[in-house]
């Protein structure tokens, strides 16, 4: 088995706190490839918005640039 190439990278993620269906409440905004961009652009997106409405974090996760095939292993 082939081994897959992932990178990790960081999603801004906004959650609207008024829509009650938690599969519509979550939407990535951007990913960017550090941590500290994705923060700074959080920090600006939350500056924009009404916090009892909605709120922007950061989650990390991975980026696989070609793809996952169902034969390759899974780590």
């Amino acid at each position: 088995m082939m081994a897959y190439e992932r990178v990790q990278v960081f999603a801004v993620v906004r959650i609207d706190k008024l829509i009650k269906d938690p599969l519509e409440q979550i939407a990535v905004q951007s990913v960017l490839p550090r941590f500290e961009d994705a923060q700074l652009e959080a920090v600006r997106l939350n500056s924009l918005v009404d916090h009892d409405r909605t709120e922007y974090v950061v989650r990390v996760t991975r980026y696989y640039p070609q793809g996952r095939s169902s034969t390759e292993q899974r780590t």
